[in-house]
């Protein structure tokens, strides 16, 4: 053929490629919308969610599921989200926890869950969904355990870094005294909230959780250094100073009015699924340490493993690290945790922070991402977990 029909018959066909190419650009244009939604799990969830982690469905697992759905609901803090495209079978499902902090003017921090199933664009799609959830909640970083092979996935999906690490620790399973109710860290308030849930809870066959009223505690034996040193709730008699005096050797921690720093003293009082507590010398009432254990619902957990405990806010003085306290006061919230009836607790830490935990039980569990919404991520002040020496 002769090179001019030869560059004729390959013109034509690169324009019908090219027509080709238009009307498949404009079919998709015209296509609707994918429609992916997200709402709060439903009991009627629980097959659907099963499936997507790969889990065998129980027998009662349905019920049990209900009341940790209910009981989430009812606390407040903690959302389960499903992705769903028109309203119909979960796609993709996590969980929100709201954990307030007097870090940072009193703002909060959300632990999110992704669930192991769905594709990855779905579950990309959840996951700004969770974040923006924080966000609109006032939080001013969203943090997201995961295992370091998804890290690619999590950095593209909302910004999110590697910043820490996470370490567990299981929980021996305790006998608890006479149960009063569900689980409940606050006063005689929040028992009297959860205790239409009772019945619920023994027909699912769930260990019922019980109030924990927590007492102020020695930390060692009467004449030895941790025997001076005392554990107990947080009070706002302690004010503001004092307390955030402690909590900037972790964070940023600017000042907080004394009648604001009152009011979150007394939220964190009656809450029921978080305990702000505080280590102080006797002879003078000086702040010498603090943590805090917040408690997260695990809805698909098999039975009696429901419940996790998350430790944070660590922190010890520097002029009483050395002494043994930072052990003393870690072992003390894990009692606490076990009593809670917890299965785990976890912390996130950054790694040179690590070996002092694996000496108390605790061992790497997932990455640590988080995306910060106040654009002051100041990674060189946040030293999360600083107890110093055993």
């Amino acid at each position: 053929m002769p090179p001019a029909k030869t560059s004729v018959v390959a013109a034509a066909a690169a324009a019908a490629a090219a027509i080709l190419i238009v009307a498949r650009l404009r079919r998709r244009r015209r296509a609707p919308p994918s429609g992916l939604s997200s709402r709060p799990a439903k009991p009627d969830d629980y097959a659907a969610l099963c499936a997507l982690d790969a889990i065998s469905p129980t027998h009662g697992g349905h019920s049990l599921f209900d009341v940790r759905l209910t009981r989430a609901s009812r606390e407040g803090v903690q959302k389960v989200l499903v992705l769903c495209e028109g309203g119909g079978e979960a796609l993709a499902w996590g969980t929100v926890l709201l954990e307030p902090k007097f870090l940072r003017g009193g703002s909060c921090v959300a632990h999110l869950h992704l669930g192991a199933g769905g594709s990855a664009a779905r579950r990309h799609a959840l996951l700004a969904r969770l974040c923006a959830v924080a966000q609109r909640a006032g939080c001013y970083k969203a943090i997201l355990d995961a295992p370091p092979f998804k890290a690619d996935e999590l950095a593209a999906a909302a910004g999110m870094r590697a910043t820490q690490q996470t370490m567990r620790r299981a929980l021996p399973s305790t006998v608890p005294p006479a149960p009063v109710g569900p689980f409940a860290l606050g006063g005689p308030a929040a028992a009297a909230a959860n205790t239409a849930h009772v019945a619920r809870a023994a027909a699912a066959s769930e260990p019922v959780q019980h109030l924990v009223e927590f007492a102020p505690q020695l930390l060692g034996p009467p004449g030895s250094a941790l025997g001076g040193m005392r554990l107990r709730a947080l009070r706002a008699s302690d004010g503001p100073a004092a307390f955030l005096a402690l909590l900037a050797q972790l964070s940023v921690a600017p000042h907080i009015n004394a009648a604001d720093f009152a009011a979150r003293v007394e939220a964190a009082r009656d809450a029921p699924t978080r305990a702000v507590l505080v280590v102080e010398r006797v002879a003078d009432g000086t702040l010498l340490g603090c943590a805090t254990l917040a408690i997260e619902r695990r809805p698909l957990a098999p039975k009696g493993a429901g419940v996790g405990g998350r430790l944070e806010d660590v922190v010890i003085d520097a002029a009483a690290r050395g002494t043994g306290l930072g052990r003393a006061l870690v072992d003390a919230v894990a009692a606490l945790a076990a009593r809670c009836l917890c299965a785990e607790l976890t912390l996130n830490c950054k790694p040179h922070n690590a070996p002092f935990y694996e000496k108390l039980g605790f061992e790497w569990s997932a990455a640590c991402f988080a995306v910060y919404f106040d654009n002051n991520e100041t990674p060189t002040v946040e030293r999360r977990g600083t107890p110093g020496a055993a």
